[in-house]
């Protein structure tokens, strides 16, 4: 269990790589303190380095080296060679994808309290990245590299910022999170079947929701109904149909059914009794 975030940062440079001043305030400032929380947490930074500026760049393939620097024009004058000049380097601008993440090192004793001093940790972290690269937009350092722009984590306005990495911890779509507590640890549970998994609100407002009347859902951990459409149980074949059982987990407790005067169902249609009443 824990929470991930992403974000990029531009920079202008002569070496499209990541500064030296932000892998050692990402250390400071991140993963010295999850360290020191003692906790039970780790945390792990991820950069991706692409050559361009935000909204327009080339990611640089695992393994591919920059272009190789042209070689330097030789003109010929008389018996010997001259070398011209070469031209001083000039600077280029270049985006760093960030994938933080703070997660539990192991499940055992791992609770809500986890989970939120996670959250915390994670903002903390990511507010100081984000306000000292801010305050230094333009600012050269050693190697001549300078901040432009950034672009902050999604949803980062949001209360549920940052939110739960289910699927980094090993949860499958179509889980919730149950435990958490002193019988209990916190993990992963697949929606049972006659339910279907909803999320409310990236990453913390998620639930098994039952299916209703006249649907049902004959799969665990469903995220989708047959059709496609996200959150809904499958249907009865049509609206004559209704499930006898609540919640419903199988088409085969779909029901024929009719309504009377007084919107009552009854099951394989109206009696004859009942008919005689309706006249």
């Amino acid at each position: 269990m824990g929470v991930s975030t992403s974000f990029s940062l531009e920079y202008s440079g002569f070496n499209a790589e990541v500064p030296a001043g932000l892998a050692a305030l990402v250390e400071a400032e991140c993963a010295a303190k999850t360290r020191k929380s003692r906790a039970n947490l780790g945390f792990t930074a991820d950069y991706l380095v692409s050559e361009g500026s935000l909204g327009r760049k080339r990611n640089r393939r695992d393994g591919e080296e920059a272009a190789a620097e042209e070689a330097v024009p030789e003109v010929a004058t008389g018996n010997a060679t001259e070398v011209v000049a070469e031209e001083p380097a000039e600077k280029k601008n270049f985006v760093i994808n960030v994938d933080f993440n703070i997660s539990g090192r192991s499940t055992k004793n791992f609770g809500w309290s986890n989970q939120e001093l996670a959250k915390s940790l994670m903002k903390d972290c990511v507010g100081s990245v984000l306000a000292d690269f801010e305050g230094n937009v333009g600012v050269e350092d050693m190697d001549g590299t300078s901040g432009v722009g950034l672009s902050k984590p999604e949803d980062m306005e949001e209360e549920f910022w940052p939110s739960w990495d289910l699927a980094g911890s090993g949860c499958l779509d179509g889980s919730v999170l149950i435990g958490g507590n002193l019988q209990e640890k916190l993990e992963c549970q697949a929606c049972p079947r006659g339910t279907v998994f909803v999320s409310r609100a990236k990453g913390t407002k998620t639930m098994c929701r039952p299916c209703p009347a006249g649907t049902y859902m004959d799969q665990e951990g469903a995220t989708h109904n047959k059709a496609g459409e996200a959150g809904e149980c499958n249907a009865c074949p049509s609206d004559a149909f209704m499930t006898n059982v609540f919640p419903a987990y199988t088409s085969d407790q779909c029901a024929k059914s009719k309504t009377t005067t007084n919107n009552s169902f009854i099951k394989d249609g109206p009696k004859n009794d009942q008919l005689n009443h309706l006249k």
